[in-house]
């Protein structure tokens, strides 16, 4: 039927239909709170005895903008949040919205965080690869834990009130929930792998989720199955990294060389162990990962010769290796064959392009000019400041930079020899590459 030949009735019923479907395919969105009316949702949530979805967005978190863009446009998502939630949108970047949680003990500054109706913590799902059947996931789970006998043993601190069934539960499929029994599970596994007795791998994953520097590290190495199945392949790896990348900065902020190196042992040991089980390992080069965190050690240290000599072996080994010719060949290529990479999104510098146009040659310049800084800020001999002088004049050879002029008119100034200082520092400044970053430099190393 042709809307001229309808009566006006007809037509103003067909118009108001019309808009509504518009209005539902095309305007729905969830209904979100927002920072000034935190206390409402809450208020809601009481009363329609909902819980909360609290999506606490961050600029520079990659799956913002998959979250924005493709999941909560979802008329799925838009209907089961609004419909089962009381939602609540805040601003990850702003530090009155860290305060705001941190009261609720949550330590976060993006994810998905799911609280009950009384505004405490169910879990908060971490997923920087989120897409909307993950999301619809996540958020049934959390319903369907509220109807379960478990959610009534949420708050219980006694490991006896649990029976086998709902502590594989707990370490399994709400391994990410809120139990408070969850450290004293965590010692009680423990006890078991101290006494020899084999544990899950949902119970191992668990350790290894709920892993502080302290606990028993050494006991979850010895705990990784023989071999993994796909779905593993680049878990277990990652959990350990997290898991020794705490263990470094604990033992280098201790200042125990003994603790350290226990550490660097036990990474080379999981390090072979995850390859036997068929994973990638920790790392492609775990020599070279240990390698610079000793030298991390020795810096964050003052262990002033230890440093000077492993940097003088480093730097022999793995970038001297190259000369300044190589290097130069290997940014052509780069040039040549790397995708263009697009920077319309932000105003484009000198050096950012000089970056882009010689990337290999600025690592290197990077690594050489980290270590020569030191050498001019800690109180190095003589001997010393000489050596930095041809590592900063090698690392010229690679790339021509402001950085590297200021840092050698530091090293010329400590040395005495000032009229060389004063050119360096000038032909820094008159560089076409200086910036504000440059002056900083400058005023740092007290030029």
């Amino acid at each position: 039927m042709r809307l001229t030949h309808m009566k006006g009735t007809e037509k103003t019923t067909l118009v108001i239909l019309m808009l509504l479907l518009c209005l539902n395919l095309g305007f729905a969105q969830v209904n979100f709170y927002d920072e000034e009316t935190w206390a409402e949702a809450i208020e809601e949530a009481i009363f329609e005895d909902k819980p909360i979805f609290i999506y606490l967005n961050s600029s520079w978190i990659p799956s913002t903008k998959t979250m924005d863009e493709k999941v909560l446009t979802d008329p799925s998502v838009i209907k089961l949040l609004n419909e089962e939630f009381v939602n609540v949108k805040l601003n990850g970047d702003w530090k009155s919205n860290k305060k705001r949680l941190e009261e609720k003990d949550i330590d976060q500054v993006s994810g998905y965080i799911f609280l009950n109706p009384e505004a405490q913590l169910i879990t908060i799902e971490q997923d920087f690869f989120i897409n909307k059947k993950k999301f619809l996931r996540y958020s049934s789970n959390v319903l369907n834990f509220l109807d379960s006998d478990l959610y009534n043993k949420m708050f219980i601190e006694n490991l006896d009130k649990f029976s086998l069934e709902e502590i594989d539960s707990i370490v399994g499929k709400y391994q990410n929930y809120n139990f408070k029994i969850k450290p004293i599970l965590k010692k009680d596994l423990y006890r078991s792998l101290e006494q020899n007795q084999s544990i899950s791998k949902d119970a191992t994953l668990f350790l290894i989720d709920q892993f502080e520097v302290g606990d028993h590290y050494e006991l979850l190495m010895n705990s990784i199955p023989d071999s993994l199945f796909i779905l593993n392949y680049m878990e277990y790896p990652v959990k350990f990294n997290t898991i020794f990348l705490d263990l470094f900065q604990d033992a280098i902020a201790s200042n125990n060389m003994e603790y350290f190196e226990n550490v660097c042992q036990n990474f080379l040991t999981t390090n072979t162990i995850l390859k036997e089980a068929g994973t990638i390992g920790l790392d492609q080069e775990p020599i070279k990962k240990i390698e610079k965190e000793r030298l991390k050690f020795f810096k964050e240290n003052n262990r002033l010769q230890d440093y000077i000599n492993l940097s003088d072996t480093l730097l022999n080994k793995y970038l001297f290796a190259h000369s300044p010719e190589k290097v130069n060949q290997r940014d052509e290529w780069n040039r040549k064959f790397s995708p263009k990479t697009n920077m319309n999104s932000r105003v484009i510098t000198p050096i950012d392009s000089l970056r882009s146009q010689h990337l290999t040659a600025m690592q290197f310049s990077y690594r050489l000019n980290e270590i020569c800084k030191e050498i001019v800020i800690k109180p190095y001999p003589n001997k010393d400041k000489e050596t930095g002088l041809r590592w900063i004049e090698k690392s010229i050879e690679y790339i021509d930079v402001p950085s590297s002029r200021i840092i050698k008119a530091a090293l010329l100034r400590d040395l005495k020899l000032l009229e060389e200082s004063e050119v360096e520092l000038k032909k820094a400044i008159d560089s076409i590459y200086f910036d504000h970053s440059c002056q900083e430099l400058i005023n740092e190393l007290g030029l």
